[in-house]
């Protein structure tokens, strides 16, 4: 199992607000004990932790579509707006609301994104793992 195969999988369901841990174990046809291995040598995260991941990841590209909180966080696979603004929270430390603002205010918009994204990828020891599928292209 390579690190594409498993990003190409997340990227396929992720925005399902019904897609989980045990979904990704199917849809591979590996164990959870497996998957949890490779999500933790390929990403340094946990495989729910990816899925948030990539999920947040998406929210912060729809950011400057000026969507109300509750469809940003359903395109982006969160099944409530409270899970959503939870999570976006603690992943980026500001609410979504502050994140909306900052991108509206700034000048240089893609470096802001682009310091976000690393923000999500950072694995907290200096180290970053950014997936090959990169959705800020």
């Amino acid at each position: 199992m390579s690190h594409e195969e498993l990003e190409f999988c997340i990227l396929e369901n992720y925005h399902r607000i019904d897609f989980d841990v045990n979904d990704l174990n199917c849809i591979l046809g590996l164990s959870q004990s497996y998957v949890q291995e490779l999500t933790y040598k390929f990403y340094g995260q946990s495989s729910g932790e990816l899925i948030e991941s990539f999920r947040v990841e998406a929210a912060i590209r729809r950011l400057h579509c000026n969507e109300h909180l509750v469809v940003l966080g359903l395109h982006s696979g969160f099944g409530s707006v409270r899970t959503f603004s939870r999570v976006f929270h603690k992943r980026m430390s500001i609410s979504v609301l502050t994140a909306k603002q900052l991108l509206h205010e700034s000048v240089d918009k893609q470096l802001l994104l682009q310091d976000w994204q690393w923000k999500i990828w950072d694995r907290g020891n200096g180290m970053f793992t950014v997936p090959s599928t990169f959705l800020y292209t």
